[in-house]
């Protein structure tokens, strides 16, 4: 063991990996343990500038050998997890998730999957629950900040501005990351520019942790009384150093979840929290008796083939079940990955990352990731091989592709979060000769009925509908959502359009169940229905039309088609209803109820969507008739099954 080993620092990540693993596996009991990453990047700013900063002082420092370290330490254990995740998706993975895993496997060999996931973001995007390689988004960022930093140490190191450098790149960061969590979380969360202060802080730390680096005359000079000052309290100093980290660890992991802003402001909880503690050091109480007990080191020196094994285990426990698996499950999973990450650590990364003959195997791996990248864009361009999927369970994977149609008009009459008042003309179709309107609003459940208004209106020639729709909004005047700050000015907006347009009929269709105030995403109760009925009313709306909660099945209804499909193969029988029902579907009967009971007394049209699809035998899994599927997703209807409600409820919805 190096002289200069921190067993501290492999407790450190043994926090930061437990943490996110945690988080995935029990995110509602461990809903702040993704600051793990964030920790991990603290670490590795770290430690990267210290290797660098050491061997310039020494004068040996070699971009060739500091390269070759990171590819016999990065690329072994990332090779094996990438290939075992091609082999289990050839098996269990659809046509369009093998295609996307291919490429998301050439983007994690090139290093640039959090650029890939970014371009992937969206409402109806792929499910990040069922991405196998999500998590390479924070290894991308750290391999950036790999290829960039080197260069601009060596050569700020050469000049003597290499403070001011990095005081540079960590306010551009910190700034880019305080605005963009503001205007694209996406942006903030995944792209380097709002990342790469945190391992700035690890880089800061390093030179205050190095003795000998050559600073103006200024900095010595304040140097010089803070060292000393130092050497007479550094007991006390890095005890408290070490505690208030530790606080800071705990609070982050309180008080953070996936409904505030972050990174943002929230993430120098987790960051300023490391910080202190790899500062502190490994002589502190906590250092000793935490961070450097036997199982944290152990820990942490698996984490990283731990982090990389334990998210595809968990995403392919789904895909195999169709929907989340048990508790049992998922404790076997995390087993597995600690089964995993120390047969890779002591089998692969350990023979490779030390001994001779170093320039070989660091070729050897390149060359063997590189193939590797290649085999996941061939499974890409390839089209992710459908012959080896039966033709049946093609067509009915095809379902699931039906969240990429332009039929509800996302970004356009379906608003994402960040928009409030996109309701265009032709969203409300304002201009037709028809004097006859009807507005169809809500939030993406009301989206995915305008297909079948749309076919209604054709067919009958006597009305004209608008489309007001917006993502986690409900009809709701009085609605506010922390979750969905721009439902209120979305709302107010629909009460100006329906006091323009005048029309003779207002259709309220929401997701009800979602608004129980458990999620962060607002509360909806039956007095702000009734209300929001008696305002329509008093605007002048002479027919209010509230469809009551839509059934949400346990999976995607594609999935659960297959899964009997595959279940029949052994001799069973596709069936045409979901059997689970009733039982799954309580909140939704209760939901229904509740949405009716608000109405009584008043002149508004209930339509039980439930009825429509469901009955005590189950919830139709394809639309009658037809092969297609009556959702794309758990919830969200298919434009086949949307035309099929319509159809089914068309004289209350439109009248006559």
């Amino acid at each position: 063991m190096r002289s200069d080993y921190r067993t501290d620092i492999d407790g450190l990540r043994a926090i930061a990996v437990i943490s996110v693993i945690a988080f995935h596996n029990f995110p509602h009991a461990f809903p702040g343990g993704f600051i793990g990453v964030d920790i991990f990047f603290v670490i590795s700013g770290f430690l990267i500038t210290n290797i660098i900063c050491q061997n310039l002082q020494a004068g040996r420092f070699s971009f060739i050998d500091f390269y070759a370290r990171r590819i016999r330490r990065i690329f072994p254990a990332l090779i094996v997890v990438l290939t075992a995740c091609m082999i289990a998706g050839w098996f269990v993975l659809l046509q369009d998730e093998f295609r996307l895993l291919g490429r998301n496997v050439g983007a994690a060999a090139g290093f640039v999957a959090n650029f890939a996931f970014v371009l992937d973001a969206g409402y109806f995007g792929p499910v990040a629950e069922l991405t196998p390689l999500l998590h390479l988004w924070s290894l991308s960022i750290e391999e950036q900040y790999y290829l960039i930093w080197p260069l601009l140490v060596a050569l700020s190191w050469r000049y003597g501005v290499v403070l001011a450098v990095t005081g540079i790149v960590f306010a551009v960061s910190f700034i880019a990351n305080i605005a963009l969590v503001r205007t694209n979380l996406v942006y903030a969360f995944y792209l380097p520019v709002g990342r790469f202060w945190e391992l700035m802080l690890g880089c800061g730390l390093s030179f205050a942790t190095l003795s000998k680096l050559e600073f103006t005359n200024l900095i010595q000079s304040r140097l010089i009384k803070l060292t000393s000052f130092h050497r007479r309290h550094a007991d006390a100093m890095h005890e408290t150093a070490a505690w208030l980290g530790m606080a800071l660890l705990l609070a982050a992991l309180l008080l953070i979840n996936r409904n505030r802003l972050f990174p943002g402001w929230w993430a120098l909880l987790p960051t300023v929290g490391a910080a202190l503690l790899i500062w502190a050091g490994q002589a502190t109480l906590i250092g000793r008796l935490i961070l450097g007990r036997r199982a944290m080191v152990y820990v942490g020196l698996i984490s990283y083939p731990l982090y990389l094994w334990h998210w595809p285990i968990l995403v392919f426990e789904r895909v195999v079940r169709i929907k989340e698996p048990t508790d049992l499950m998922r404790l076997g999973g995390i087993a597995a990955a600690f089964i995993l990450a120390d047969l890779t650590y002591r089998l692969i990364e350990k023979p490779i990352r030390f001994g001779a003959p170093a320039a070989r195997k660091s070729i050897a791996v390149s060359l063997a990731l590189v193939t590797t990248g290649c085999l996941g864009l061939l499974i890409y361009v390839q089209d992710g091989f459908p012959n080896r999927i039966p033709e049946d369970v093609r067509e009915l994977s095809q379902d699931l592709g039906d969240g990429s149609a332009a039929s509800f008009r996302p970004g356009q009459c379906l608003l994402s979060a960040e928009q409030t008042d996109l309701l265009s003309k032709e969203c409300d179709e304002g201009n037709s000769a028809v004097a006859r309107k009807v507005v169809l609003w809500g939030d993406s459940l009301a989206a995915r009925l305008y297909p079948g208004m749309r076919g209604l209106e054709s067919k009958l020639g006597n009305f004209t509908v608008a489309a007001l729709a917006a993502s986690g909004c409900p009809p709701i005047f009085s609605f506010a959502s922390e979750a969905r700050k721009n439902c209120r000015p979305f709302n107010d907006s629909v009460a100006r359009k329906i006091e323009g347009l005048n029309p003779e009929t207002v259709i309220m269709a929401a997701r009800w169940s979602l608004y129980d105030g458990r999620e962060n995403w607002g509360q909806v109760s039956e007095a702000m229905i009734r209300e929001t009925v008696i305002q329509l009313a008093a605007m002048g709306v002479k027919r209010i039309v509230v469809i009551g909660q839509f059934p949400v099945w346990q999976a995607a209804v594609p999935r659960i088609r297959i899964w009997y499909y595959r279940a029949s193969i052994a001799g069973g029988k596709l069936p045409a209803k979901d059997r689970a029902f009733p039982e799954s579907f309580k909140s939704e009967l209760d939901w229904n109820l509740a949405v009716q009971r608000a109405i009584n007394g008043t002149s508004a049209i209930f339509i039980s969507a439930l009825s429509t699809f469901c009955n005590d035998d189950g919830c139709l899994l394809a639309v009658p008739g037809r092969k297609t599927s009556v959702a794309f997703d758990e919830v969200h209807l298919t434009a086949a099954a949307s035309e099929f409600f319509v159809e089914s409820n068309a004289d209350r919805l439109v009248g006559h």
